[in-house]
């Protein structure tokens, strides 16, 4: 399967009759300028992909293979990534805001200067992670595998502080002491979500045209291969 992201001016084109697990009707809408809101792409095939800066918000990429994928700077608040391989992904400078990533596997994913505030990080794998200048505000770690993360001037709470204490993270001393929660307390998050699904209005072109929050120029092509039986 093919899935073209065109941020801009372009168009999100899919062709083919399956992608891994997921029905074809969960594919749709098509998406216009670089966003794919609340897509359910449970169970993709994305790794190595480039998706710089594009709108994913409330997007389903639970277990989906995201390795090596760059969502520098892209809108990834709300989305469900559980279960999803992250290794080695780039979220640099991207918005997690309230993300679920639980049970995840991120070795050596990149998050400086992500927003993770009320993410919930539980039970996932960020061993060797990079949490460099991230905002960490709000969120849960518990159970989670931070061997070796590097948490360098990221902004955390004196209660997440003293979680991470007994961890064998890095650089926690330079971190960054936030006293917001934004009404969330730190590493109890409740994990009885909704399930996801794709809304949209219908467009003649059969694509569904949402107003682009910037004008941005870059052209991605984001290919997603057939699932593997």
């Amino acid at each position: 399967m093919i899935i073209r992201l065109f941020l801009g001016i372009s168009t999100l084109a899919m062709t083919s009759t399956a992608l891994m697990a997921t029905p074809v009707e969960n594919l749709k809408p098509q998406c216009t300028y670089g966003q794919c809101i609340k897509c359910d792409l449970k169970g993709a095939n994305l790794a190595g992909q480039d998706v710089t800066k594009a709108n994913l918000a409330e997007a389903n990429f639970a277990n989906a293979n995201l390795e090596k994928t760059n969502f520098e700077r892209a809108s990834l608040s709300g989305a469900n990534l559980t279960g999803a391989n992250l290794h080695q992904a780039n979220f640099e400078r991207a918005d997690l805001t309230g993300a679920i990533l639980v049970g995840a596997n991120a070795q050596e994913a990149n998050f400086e200067r992500a927003t993770l505030v009320n993410a919930h990080l539980d039970n996932a794998n960020f061993q060797g992670a990079n949490f460099e200048r991230a905002d960490l505000t709000g969120a849960s770690f518990e159970g989670a595998n931070l061997e070796g993360a590097n948490f360098y001037w990221a902004v955390i709470t004196p209660e997440m502080k003293a979680f991470l204490q007994h961890k064998k993270v890095k650089n926690l001393d330079k971190a960054t002491l936030s006293t917001s929660l934004n009404g969330k307390k730190p590493h109890k998050a409740s994990h009885h979500h909704k399930p996801m699904s794709p809304k949209a209005t219908a467009h003649p072109s059969g694509a569904v045209r949402v107003a682009p929050e910037e004008v941005i120029e870059e052209n991605i092509e984001l290919i997603v291969p057939p699932s593997v039986k």
